[in-house]
């Protein structure tokens, strides 16, 4: 027969044991962690690609952009966030959550369907980069941050 202390011994490892292992566990998944998705800043990463690429002389800027909608700094969100497209007036312009029922993510990408040439008029293409960058800036809730 084993004495008591044997037992206690025995006890107090194993408890000790478990409070490592299980307190591992939790610092393990603590220190890993699934990282949010980055936001998309309009300031930052939609408005240059516009003022780059959209905001010109002739097109979305000046006193009479076309489609009535500028581009340029200060006033693009406005002209594109909940409102409705000129050439389809059933969609908005950005529909924010939605970039595959938004006309501008539709212009510029070209999809069968819009009214006229995919955007920009008379130039190369956005870069497949640019053009993920803006529709997933609508399919975050086109935020104007």
């Amino acid at each position: 027969m084993r004495p008591v202390g044997d037992f206690f011994e025995v006890f107090i490892g194993f408890a000790i044991g478990a409070i490592f292992f299980f307190s591992g566990c939790s610092r393990s998944t603590e220190s890993n962690p699934v990282a949010p998705p980055t936001e998309i800043s309009f300031a930052q990463s939609i408005q240059p690609i516009f003022t780059q690429r959209c905001a010109l002389s002739g097109c979305h800027a000046g006193s009479s952009p076309a489609q009535g909608m500028s581009l340029e700094a200060g006033k693009a969100y406005g002209n594109i966030v909940n409102v409705p497209s000129r050439e389809k007036p059933e969609l908005m312009r950005v529909k924010p959550d939605s970039s595959s029922i938004s006309y501008l993510v539709q212009k510029i990408r070209g999809v069968s369907g819009i009214v006229g040439a995919r955007m920009p008029f008379g130039a190369s293409p956005l870069t497949d980069a640019q053009i993920q960058t803006i529709a997933e800036w609508v399919d975050r809730g086109a935020r104007n941050n």
